[in-house]
């Protein structure tokens, strides 16, 4: 089985199916051209495709089972041939932006940064496809002020009015999902 997306003009991901190894060439990144076909069949000959993800790296080039940075998800944008950051081309799935408002978990899914001001500052790495501050990660939680229900939150205002800080403690409310 193998996950592939379907883009829009602007390389947005419009949705994501899986389809059997047997139509796409027998999985993995060589046969990524019959199953972009395969799908076309299904939607539309005129349909952009891009395999997001293969449970087996036979060929080797799909390391951690993941290819093109991560698997595809509906919002996310397919970015190639872009030159960056030293890297001659990318080839990877990236998801949105953060933007004002948005909760983003982490890793554990325990704490999470709000954007109450939005991210116009962060920038996507593009050997990771991650949104990044301009400062690095948030600080790290003491154990008390994670005891009381403190998190940190990026403050784009804060952040342009002086590119030193950024990362601002909250108490707004309980940072523990239920």
């Amino acid at each position: 089985m193998a996950n592939y997306a379907q883009l829009d003009t602007n390389n947005k991901v419009l949705q994501v199916i899986v389809i059997a190894d047997s139509d796409c060439g027998g999985g993995g990144v060589s046969g990524e051209a019959t199953g972009v076909a395969f799908c076309q069949s299904l939607v539309g000959a005129g349909t952009s495709w891009r395999l997001s993800a293969h449970p087996s790296a036979d060929d080797g080039q799909i390391p951690g089972n993941v290819f093109r940075g991560r698997p595809a998800g509906i919002g996310m944008t397919y970015m190639s041939g872009v030159r960056s950051l030293g890297v001659a081309s990318t080839d990877i799935f990236i998801p949105p932006k953060p933007a004002k408002g948005d909760v983003v978990y982490d890793s554990k899914e325990e704490p999470y940064t709000l954007f109450p001001d939005g991210a116009a500052s962060w920038s996507v790495g593009v050997n990771t496809g991650e949104w990044y501050s301009p400062l690095g990660g948030s600080p790290s939680l003491s154990t008390i002020d994670d005891m009381a229900g403190k998190y940190y939150y990026w403050d784009e205002t804060a952040y342009q009015g002086n590119n030193n800080v950024g990362w601002a403690l909250s108490t707004r409310w309980n940072n523990k999902r239920d």
